[in-house]
């Protein structure tokens, strides 16, 4: 069967290897709890054939539906909302940021994704016309009768870039990259959720407590720990921790060993440290930093 003509649920990956994922997902039947809060240590390009539902950015939400292209840049943290009553189908690229050094217009491009505050002009949506050949981009990049390596990624990054040259147009317009406005009833604490994420952005690394926001932000803890749940998923210190553990593995790839990436990223204690990072990447962090060293020899 084409994997252009999914009739019940279906993984298709199509190429996977280092920062590189490019897959085309049907789920007949999703389910909420199939879409946890995450980051990755990659962009992600994500484009919704089929289903609605709400995708939250570092506590921005935005309403997603056919024809929706959302971007994540590394270290952004999201989770899905889906509508379980609908069919969902999608696209998704992972790919590294070094894709926009090979030529010197792609900078340009890659201000989608590096200039604007986490949580910020994630979504897009543009006209008839502009979506239909975002999605034709987004088919062609999946088709099966590519079997080189080197033209699969060719033709990744190709599409990449005539996705994003038109993801800027529509940017120039004036177009979509707004998320829908919060009940209104919501304005005020999504407003401080935003900036506790700033804070904790900006202090990532530091010896902080929730006392320590409250003094602060002039909410009780309970209340900060609550709007924070309610608007990105995860609770004030689960989001510390991935985000630390996100710093952490990007040193372990620049070299640095694992006790050194434990204490620069915010951790006083390799132990907690050692737990935290096997949980959430599935490998301790000196086996992936020797998994690293090998991908790249």
């Amino acid at each position: 069967m084409a994997i252009f003509e999914k009739t019940e649920d279906s993984d298709l990956d199509i190429y996977k290897k280092g920062d590189y994922y490019l897959h085309h997902t049907t789920d007949e039947h999703p389910r909420d709890e199939m879409f946890p809060t995450h980051a990755h240590r990659y962009c992600e390009l994500f484009y919704c054939i089929a289903g609605k539902g709400i995708y939250t950015v570092e506590g921005t939400d935005y309403p997603f539906s056919p024809g929706t292209v959302m971007l994540m840049r590394y270290g952004e943290v999201h989770k899905l909302h889906i509508d379980t009553s609908e069919r969902y189908e999608r696209i998704v690229l992972h790919f590294p940021m070094s894709v926009f050094d090979d030529t010197p217009w792609s900078g340009e491009l890659a201000k989608l994704y590096t200039d604007r505050p986490l949580g910020k002009g994630n979504m897009f949506k543009g006209s008839d016309e502009q979506t239909a050949y975002i999605e034709r981009t987004m088919r062609n990049m999946c088709r099966e009768n590519v079997t080189d390596e080197a033209e699969r990624v060719a033709l990744m990054n190709a599409g990449l870039m005539a996705v994003l040259g038109e993801l800027r147009g529509i940017t120039d317009d004036g177009g979509a990259n707004v998320p829908k406005p919060l009940a209104e009833g919501d304005a005020i604490s999504n407003e401080i959720v935003s900036s506790v994420i700033a804070y904790i952005n900006d202090h990532l690394t530091e010896d902080w407590t929730l006392g320590k926001l409250e003094s602060k932000f002039f909410f009780s803890k309970s209340y900060l720990n609550r709007a924070f749940k309610m608007s990105t998923g995860s609770s004030v210190w689960d989001y510390v921790v991935m985000k630390r553990l996100l710093v952490a593995r990007a040193l372990l790839r620049e070299g640095k060993s694992a006790n050194e990436a434990s204490e620069e990223c915010g951790f006083r204690d390799y132990s907690s440290f050692y737990r935290q990072y096997k949980k959430r990447f599935g490998v301790s962090p000196s086996s992936d930093r020797r998994s690293q060293e090998k991908n790249r020899t």
